[in-house]
């Protein structure tokens, strides 16, 4: 750091590294978040076709039994289903929690190297 330059131009490294976690955390927050959605998405048609499919039994059944019977049955299915959308969004969330982790850390490694090399430049 013994000149204007060197001092203009470490300070110009910085800020592209800093722009650069940056940028890499905007990526990573939409990929994140277009996965949740999906995830919500599955979720909302597996509600609405379990409640076509309860519109479509109530309709078509005449005998009472069959349809406590079929009711029964599809809620058995819908909670399965439901369960393992549940499932998925933890693995997802397990997943998003790893790759913060590793953005965490790389960013972190950056900015030591970058701190290491002025440190270097100042003795």
């Amino acid at each position: 750091m013994s000149n204007t330059t060197e001092n203009l131009e470490m300070l110009k490294d910085l800020g592209n590294t800093g722009f650069e976690n940056i940028r890499a955390l905007g990526e990573l927050n939409l990929r994140t978040w277009e996965k949740l959605i999906e995830q919500q998405m599955g979720g909302f048609g597996l509600w609405v076709n379990t409640g076509i499919a309860q519109v479509k039994l109530i309709t078509e059944t005449s005998d009472y039994a069959d349809l406590v019977k079929g009711q029964t049955e599809l809620n058995k299915q819908f909670g399965e289903s439901l369960n393992e959308k549940g499932r998925q969004v933890m693995a997802l969330s397990g997943e998003a929690g790893d790759e913060y982790r590793a953005w965490f850390e790389n960013g972190v490694n950056k900015l030591t190297g970058k701190v290491d090399e002025v440190v270097d430049i100042a003795a």
